[in-house]
């Protein structure tokens, strides 16, 4: 994760990068755009260090902080699920657990960006339209503490369901017998049964040759 970190560092002061970041008016474009860069950085605070950076440059509106802040909360995300590579069942769990419950929350939001923009507007005392960069950089923040609190207050009285579909996803490990294990296993209860079969059709008749030697001799 730290090489991918370092190998990708670059892009925090690329011009034509962050050029690129103050022109996503499209909310969904954003959202993708902003979770590719954390996941590249490995680090959702860096990207909205960089995001609040910009919004006090007069680089971007609050139209587009809405779907970057949106996109770095799903892009962290990734470091999860590096992290849990080769680790236990429940581990994998919890990474994807938390990845899908960010994808469902974004999808949420996106739709009602404008409700959820007049929501933070009224939340830290400015306007949801205004152009103003010191305004913007309160509207940016406040968002995403807003988002963070508002996903963990709705998903809490679900933890039970949501373990179920995240189990249901990803179940247990059956512990099935090997290969070779069944294979030896069929062929030891295919041999009792012949040996059974055998000795029944040896008691029931006599072997031949010995019929002979029961006759009895006639009478002179």
């Amino acid at each position: 994760m730290e090489l991918m970190s370092n190998a990708f560092s670059f892009v925090k002061s690329h011009k034509g990068f962050l050029k690129l970041l103050s022109r996503m008016e499209n909310k969904w474009l954003g959202v993708l755009v902003s979770t590719l860069f954390t996941g590249m950085i490995q680090s959702s605070g860096a990207t909205m260090s960089i995001l609040l950076s910009m919004a006090k440059q007069n680089m971007l509106g609050i139209k587009a902080c809405t779907g970057l802040m949106l996109g770095a909360n799903v892009g962290t995300c990734v470091t999860g699920m590096l992290a849990a590579i080769g680790q236990t069942r429940e581990a994998v769990r919890l990474a994807v657990a938390l990845l899908l419950v960010r994808i469902v929350a974004t999808a949420m939001v996106l739709p009602l960006q404008d409700y959820f923009n007049d929501l933070v507007a009224m939340l830290c005392g400015v306007s949801a339209t205004s152009t103003d960069p010191a305004e913007v950089t309160i509207f940016l923040a406040t968002s995403h503490t807003v988002f963070n609190c508002i996903l963990a207050f709705s998903a809490m009285p679900f933890t039970s369901q949501w373990a179920a579909v995240v189990r249901m996803i990803l179940p247990d490990e059956s512990h099935r017998p090997s290969r070779l294990t069944s294979v030896r296993i069929s062929k030891a209860t295919d041999k009792k049964p012949q040996k059974l079969r055998a000795s029944r059709s040896y008691g029931a008749s006599p072997p031949s040759g010995s019929s002979g030697a029961s006759t009895s001799t006639p009478k002179s």
